[in-house]
């Protein structure tokens, strides 16, 4: 135990970065005396650690604060790999929050406890057995010699469950059946759990419910492709030793987490749609992408902002990306109005599932749930009826949308006819004289 904590104080006194916790100089009433442990003095951080926050998120944080944690936290790990440290025990109890304001940027995630760190060399293997069971990498469980990889498997563990609010490999189950069965998987699966059935499942998908878009979701489910992977050789694309690249999932994170998206509200499918937009998009393309989504041609198709505005063709789309669900754009479908007995669909469901407890218990109520999955039931059906509130504010906001872009029409009428009022009284005028003349 004296062996960890010398090692840890002698690790944080020569680490330096915002997302990781800091060692403060020690005041000299706690100076040590001889032959007694370092004193180690760290930054407070008031906003307590990652799993208080994942016990009031039951299915998965918001898409916003979620990006903000991964960012902060792959920071924090790149940078102790690149001093060729690897911490060997990441895991939600230890990262912590700093608060420094009310708003998500004043924020900060901080990697703690490096008991467990232990300094690497680009081609050591290490034969220690360490860190916290539920989160380390297989190779730490077979006890085989590892690398910094075991951050890789751990910081995707930990992904995993903040995005939807469970571990993603059996987390119920014991060590040596968890083994046996996980190891099955194959390397692109993300997840293996008990299906309402009671059979073990593999998935290379994110498990429903969760509040990512569909865009976001797609684009995690590949980085946890790769930060997931059984084997360690392949698992996050580590850089070639001595290379002085950045391994490959810390690029490819940069990519998602840099991507600019669209979100749009299509009224005719009541539904949120999401593009991934670049500089050379304009909203003509976004348009294009909308018709060959939705079917209806794109000279139907009426796009407004929130504030009911209309937009050039020409206008780049990533000016009105956003990194939060609430729709930049609504797009509406333009009611001819030649047919005087057309008359408007009824506005469609928006297509999502009850989540599958859910589901289960509506068609099945007479079953008796265990106590875990009475947690799992309630937390699910709050997840929907939240969905559900969404949807009726994008619903409400589409109709502001409507409002204030009639109005504008309306105003712009107002302001031609008092022109032509005016213009009349004019040439009234002109008529009157030229008739005296």
């Amino acid at each position: 135990m004296r062996e960890k904590w010398d090692a840890e104080v002698e690790i944080m006194s020569r680490i330096n970065h915002d997302n990781i916790v800091r060692a403060l100089p020690t005041p000299a009433q706690f100076i040590p005396q001889a032959n007694e442990p370092p004193a180690l003095i760290m930054e407070y951080c008031s906003g307590g650690d990652l799993r208080n926050l994942l016990t009031k998120t039951p299915c998965g944080m918001k898409e916003s604060s979620l990006r903000w944690l991964v960012s902060n936290i792959a920071k924090g790990v790149e940078h102790l790999h690149s001093l060729k440290i690897t911490h060997r025990d990441l895991k939600p109890e230890n990262i912590v929050i700093a608060r420094k304001g009310p708003r998500e940027g004043d924020v900060l995630y901080k990697i703690i406890d490096l008991g467990y760190a232990k300094e690497l060399f680009d081609s050591s293997i290490l034969y220690s057995f360490v860190g916290t069971m539920q989160y380390l990498a297989p190779e730490l469980m077979s006890k085989k010699g590892y690398t910094r990889t075991v951050d890789f498997w751990s910081f995707g563990v930990v992904l995993f469950e903040c995005i939807t609010g469970v571990r993603p490999f059996l987390p119920s189950e014991v060590p040596f059946r968890w083994f046996a069965e996980v190891q099955k998987k194959k390397p692109d699966d993300i997840c293996v759990y008990y299906n309402i059935d009671g059979e073990i499942t593999n998935s290379d998908k994110l498990v429903f419910p969760n509040h990512l878009c569909r865009t976001s979701r797609a684009f995690f489910e590949q980085f946890l492709k790769v930060m997931l992977r059984w084997d360690p050789e392949s698992r996050g694309g580590r850089a070639e030793s001595g290379s002085v690249d950045r391994d490959r999932c810390w690029k490819l994170l940069d990519n998602i987490l840099s991507s600019p998206l669209l979100f749009i509200y299509c009224v005719p499918l009541n539904k949120l749609l999401t593009y991934p937009v670049e500089d050379k998009h304009t909203i003509k393309d976004v348009l294009k992408a909308l018709e060959r989504e939705t079917s209806i041609p794109m000279t139907e198709l009426e796009l407004l902002t929130v504030q009911g505005t209309f937009l050039s063709l020409n206008q780049r789309a990533r000016d009105m990306a956003g990194q939060d669900e609430q729709p930049s754009l609504y797009v509406f479908r333009k009611f001819k109005g030649d047919n005087q007995d057309e008359v408007l669909p009824p506005l469609p469901s928006d297509g999502k599932l009850f989540p599958e407890l859910v589901q289960f218990m509506i068609q099945r109520e007479d079953i008796a749930l265990n106590s875990e999955d009475q947690v799992k039931f309630m937390s699910q059906g709050a997840y929907y009826c939240g969905e559900k509130a969404k949807e009726f504010l994008r619903i409400s906001l589409s109709s502001k949308a409507i409002w204030y872009s009639l109005m504008r029409e309306l105003s712009d009428f107002v302001k031609n006819r008092n022109v032509v009022r005016a213009e009349l009284f004019n040439l009234h005028i002109l008529i009157d004289f030229c008739d005296q003349g």
